[in-house]
């Protein structure tokens, strides 16, 4: 038996998990299992959730039923509706449960489902000012769409104020292009953004018309679900 092989064992009595594809011991999912075609990065409690197959690509729609919606002349597309299926608790889990691996598989499916890019940068909506995450779920989503499609991911928007999250506060529908900001040079570019949620979409038309002073052409936004 290799010095590996024990280690994996010892760590499977430590810690009593196995990767849920190929049952290695001590970890909830390997590396390989991660990045395999599946993408198969499951929950805690599957069962609970109902994803059929227990894999990610069960929560999207059927080839074709991408949700659109025009938001003041800025395109929208969603993969989900917010309110279908096991699409909300997984929302919850991404962002509020810290199951930040969730992320970029997710965001690799939405790229596959959405099918073609036209844009050449993704722009995530920037976490909240004074957010304690430690990660911003939309660059999370972000970072799987640019995986997939090759594309480069600028972390460049900031807010200019604290607004709080959209669960407490109707506040966001207030928004103007001055609560965003720009910390990279986007002039000329063909910038597409994303986020997790649209909900009345004025955040996602707030911070493309920034990013259009700022000299780009928005083709348009992406988000996982819109409620």
């Amino acid at each position: 038996m290799n010095i590996r092989r024990l280690k994996e064992i010892l760590l499977h009595f430590i810690f009593p998990v196995s990767c849920p594809v190929c049952g290695k011991p001590g970890v909830k999912i390997c590396p390989l299992c991660r990045t395999s075609q599946y993408d198969a990065v499951l929950l805690d409690d599957t069962k609970a959730l109902d994803i059929p197959s227990q894999k990610l690509p069960a929560l999207f729609p059927r080839a074709g039923e991408v949700i659109t919606r025009d938001i003041n002349g800025l395109t929208v597309y969603s993969a989900a509706k917010y309110s279908e299926g096991s699409i909300k608790e997984i929302i919850y889990r991404l962002k509020y449960e810290g199951m930040r691996e969730l992320g970029r598989p997710l965001g690799r499916y939405m790229a596959e489902f959405f099918g073609e890019c036209q844009a050449d940068i993704l722009i995530p909506v920037p976490l909240h000012l004074f957010s304690t995450r430690g990660y911003n779920q939309s660059k999370e989503l972000a970072e799987g769409m640019c995986d997939f499609w090759g594309v480069e991911l600028l972390d460049a928007a900031l807010w200019t104020r604290d607004v709080p999250r959209r669960a407490t506060s109707n506040t966001r529908d207030d928004l103007t292009y001055e609560d965003f900001r720009l910390t990279r040079d986007i002039y000329g570019k063909r910038i597409a953004l994303v986020d997790d949620v649209c909900t009345s979409g004025n955040t996602l038309y707030c911070l493309a018309e920034t990013c259009r002073r700022e000299g780009a052409e928005v083709i348009c936004a992406y988000t996982l679900a819109s409620v």
